[in-house]
């Protein structure tokens, strides 16, 4: 999947802008601030209903506009296209394909496969577990088909469980049984799926000469030694003193291992963005295998900490996905612009010249 002709009007500081998009390699250049990150948050938005980045939500709106437009066509492998568009006025915002309303947001994300690296996701990969979860969930949920069910009914079960610690009326022991048989399902899935996107990490590792290896390791939210049903009765006193469950599937975790121990104990900030931006490549490889649809990257600012060796090395190995690819920095060394056909634009003060 690619897309092609983005419009964006009144987003951020872009006042309006249209770009044909190369199905391959593409690179934005600008100086800080000129709005590079800003055409790839609107199409991040375009294609998951929601920005990658913090803030409120009214300043996505370009000021003095009462609101923004971002559509663009979705062309599969044969060709077949779906036009995408949301459009905000003021609070409200409405998202179609083909003309279509689109009121559940996985019917977007499941159109088109997409995902991000920029220093926002960067920065939730390494501080929270629920971002690292994240990227398991988002690669099983397309790639396997009842896991966003699987998913929603885990997280159901945990809602109520949770209720019944905190009400005498509520069969709490039913709702720990369900908990368990629903959290072992997903936690297998996820543990498979960790094993798979580790042995791809490992395969583009070696690619890396000066980067110490690592490998993935999962950690299921609990003892894995027991059954969660075991664990969760030994912790039943306490779940039901705090009110809440502490094991489980919402407290797994994945992080990166070596005979140093974990990564974040001897890694360097440069070592830790490679490994996380290797991650994502391994996940979009997977799917891109699994689906035969080769998933959208948006790189932001991929030289922040790298230095141009690695950076170019990092495009190379990117590229082998055959996917479309936006990279944005300040500029392109001529190294690059040597070794990759690359389709490049330039903005300037949220417009393209």
């Amino acid at each position: 999947m690619n897309l092609s002709n983005l419009t964006v009007r009144n987003f951020r500081n872009i006042e309006g802008l249209t770009v044909a998009l190369s199905p391959k390699i593409n690179f934005i250049s600008g100086l800080n601030g000129a709005g590079k990150s800003s055409i790839l948050e609107a199409i991040y938005l375009l294609t998951n209903g929601r920005s990658f980045r913090g803030g409120y939500r009214q300043s996505l709106i370009r000021e003095g506009s009462s609101g923004f437009l971002i559509k663009a066509s979705a062309i599969d492998r044969d060709d077949v296209k779906t036009e995408i568009q949301v459009v905000r006025e003021g609070r409200q915002q409405k998202l179609t394909l083909n003309g279509n309303n689109v009121r559940n947001r996985s019917t977007l994300v499941k159109q088109l496969p997409l995902l991000v690296f920029s220093q926002e996701v960067l920065a939730g990969l390494i501080d929270t577990s629920q971002s690292r979860r994240n990227i398991l969930d988002w690669c099983l949920f397309h790639v396997e088909p009842h896991y966003h069910a699987e998913l929603g009914q885990y997280k159901t079960s945990l809602e109520h469980y949770v209720a019944a610690l905190k009400s005498p009326s509520m069969d709490e022991l039913h709702w720990m049984a369900l908990l368990a048989e629903v959290g072992e399902k997903l936690t297998a899935l996820r543990a498979a799926m960790a094993v798979r996107v580790g042995d791809r990490l490992k395969s583009l590792l070696s690619s890396f000469k000066n980067l110490p290896l690592v490998e993935i390791d999962y950690r299921f939210g609990w003892n894995s030694a027991k059954s969660l049903l075991d664990e969760l009765e030994v912790r039943r006193a306490d779940h039901l003193k705090l009110g809440y469950c502490a094991v489980g599937p919402h407290r797994s975790d994945l992080k990166f291992h070596s005979n140093k121990g974990d990564s974040k104990n001897w890694a360097s900030r440069g070592q830790t963005k490679a490994y996380y931006y290797l991650l994502i490549v391994a996940v979009l490889s997977v799917v891109a295998d699994d689906t035969g649809r080769a998933p959208v990257f948006l790189v932001d600012d991929l030289w922040a900490e790298f230095d141009d060796e690695v950076a170019e090395s990092m495009i190379g190995v990117t590229a082998t996905l055959g996917g479309q690819t936006i990279f944005t920095g300040t500029d392109v060394s001529e190294a690059v612009r040597k070794h990759f056909d690359l389709a490049l634009f330039h903005v300037k003060q949220g417009v393209l010249v």
